[in-house]
């Protein structure tokens, strides 16, 4: 401290002015390697954020497009069973099948079908329906659980009439007309498209 004051004013300002100006370099050095690493360490953060968005957009696509996938699934048998569900072919020979397998799970006795016709859809004009009538014998509750079934199974079907016969106490079995109407499935019964003629050989 004494060898500092027993030097000239001019060598001391010298000093002082290169000491105030280390400090500033090395505040300087130091403001702009910390500034430099706050803004490498929000450029970070704002790539994991980007990053984060990203995958979670994806993971939401993924999702989406599981959900559509099993949406059109559904959609494709939906429209399989409807399918199933229309007359096709033979008309008459088709109502016998299908109403002979679905009597077959019930307690009841399957009398008669008439063969039927065609007719067009009153409101969907696109199509067109087959009507017939079937006679059923059975109890009240088993003649019930028919009908049901029926419609369950063939949900585009209409039951345009039902007749019972009167109740008879000596005899529980009942007898019953039904008059159906059955959707026809669209050219399900055009006959297959003729094969293409040869074209023509050309002339030399």
């Amino acid at each position: 401290m004494n060898a500092l004051r027993a030097l000239p004013k001019d060598k001391l300002q010298k000093i002082a002015l290169a000491a105030i100006l280390s400090v500033i370099g090395v505040g300087a050095v130091g403001y702009f390697y910390v500034g430099a690493q706050f803004s490498a360490l929000s450029a970070s953060k704002r790539e994991v954020a980007d990053f984060r968005q990203k995958i979670e957009a994806m993971e939401s696509a993924s999702k989406q497009a599981a959900c559509d996938e099993r949406l059109r699934e559904q959609v494709v048998a939906f429209a399989e069973e409807q399918k199933a569900a229309m007359v096709s072919g033979d008309p008459f020979g088709w109502v016998v099948r299908q109403l002979s397998e679905l009597a077959e799970r019930h307690p009841i006795r399957l009398l008669g079908m008439r063969p039927g016709a065609k007719a067009q859809h009153g409101r969907k004009s696109r199509y067109e329906i087959y009507t017939t009538r079937i006679e059923i014998e059975g109890s009240y509750d088993q003649l019930g659980a028919f009908v049901a079934d029926f419609e369950n199974q063939f949900p585009a079907a209409e039951i345009r009439s039902l007749e019972l016969t009167p109740n008879d106490a000596t005899r529980p079995v009942r007898r019953a007309t039904m008059e159906l109407a059955l959707l026809i499935l669209p050219g399900s019964d055009k006959p297959a498209t003729a094969a293409k003629k040869d074209a023509p050989k050309e002339t030399s």
